[in-house]
């Protein structure tokens, strides 16, 4: 009759989730599915575009999706390595790199690169 039910996973902000538990935790399992949903439709309609367009794709749709919302919400180590595994994969991704392939050398010498984008 009067039996309140709370559901373990709830939204407040778009695509940020907590789960209830002993504590209120974020849950980033909702963003890294949605990045990964993104990143392969992407991936699969841009298959012969150049590396670089690629990425411009990714860095514009895709990152927002993790993004969104973390200026907001504590993350601890963990789930911080959790989206930023996220972001390496995409960059494995489009320049066809293995899981055990480092991304760092490509992601500084594209620094510049991505700095002249957004600020020229």
């Amino acid at each position: 009759m009067g039996i309140l039910t709370i559901r373990p996973e709830f939204e407040i902000f778009r695509n940020v989730f907590f789960t209830a538990g002993h504590k209120l935790e974020s849950d980033t399992g909702c963003s890294v599915r949605k990045f990964y949903t993104v990143a392969n439709t992407i991936y699969s309609r841009s298959k012969y575009a150049f590396e670089m367009s690629k990425l411009f794709l990714m860095e514009t749709f895709c990152l927002s999706v993790i993004s969104y919302g973390c200026e907001c919400i504590y993350y601890d180590n963990r789930k911080v390595g959790q989206l930023n595994a996220c972001w390496n994969n995409a960059y494995r991704k489009v320049f066809g790199m293995h899981v055990w392939d480092s991304v760092k050398e490509i992601q500084f010498c594209l620094k510049d690169w991505i700095l002249g984008i957004y600020f020229s």
